[in-house]
């Protein structure tokens, strides 16, 4: 039971980060994520809380990549599991903003095809989305905005996580917000 609320907290830690900027043209061209980019990899904004990720964090850009090189067979067992099951999966997407810029926000899947994921909000925004869309509502965008998926079983490890696992490697089991 703690290791499940604990788990329920980190997630939701990890539920939102904003990138600092719009992406260039070149980011866009390497998914958003360029190679040279300043050091650190981490900025606070205004001395809050939210934290944004930086472009050139190649780090987390192999933990995006892991989590769609393993996505189709994700998509496969989400597909297969009962009504129950599927409610303790989550996918990460990259949500444009009202602003022009990107959120990362947690969304549960409802439909998940090749192409298209369709789902509930499962983690607010602290932007506007550009699709107008809050916490609980519904949402799709193509599969391959797909940034990070999560199964979360009440038994055994998680699975998926790439970024989350990322994230608390730097900052231990309380990682701060982000992808």
């Amino acid at each position: 039971m703690i290791r499940r609320c604990v788990s329920l907290v980190v997630l939701a830690m990890l539920a939102v980060g904003c990138d600092l900027e719009p992406p260039s043209a070149r980011e866009a061209s390497t998914d958003d994520v360029a190679t040279n980019a300043p050091a650190p990899t981490w900025a606070q904004r205004d001395g809050s809380d939210q934290v944004a990720v930086r472009a050139g964090d190649t780090e987390l850009a192999d933990a995006i990549a892991e989590a769609r090189r393993t996505a189709e067979g994700a998509r496969r067992r989400w597909d297969e599991a009962s009504s129950h099951e599927r409610s303790l999966w989550a996918v990460k997407w990259r949500a444009p903003t009202a602003d022009g810029h990107h959120e990362f926000v947690w969304v549960e899947p409802l439909h998940w095809s090749l192409f298209r994921i369709e789902g509930r909000l499962a983690s607010p925004p602290r932007r506007d989305l550009a699709c107008g869309r809050g916490r609980d509502e519904l949402v799709s965008f193509p599969s391959d905005e797909l940034t990070d998926w999560i199964y979360r079983p009440p038994t055994g490890p998680d699975e998926g996580g790439f970024t989350v696992n990322v994230l608390e490697r730097r900052y231990g089991g309380s990682a701060p917000t982000g992808p």
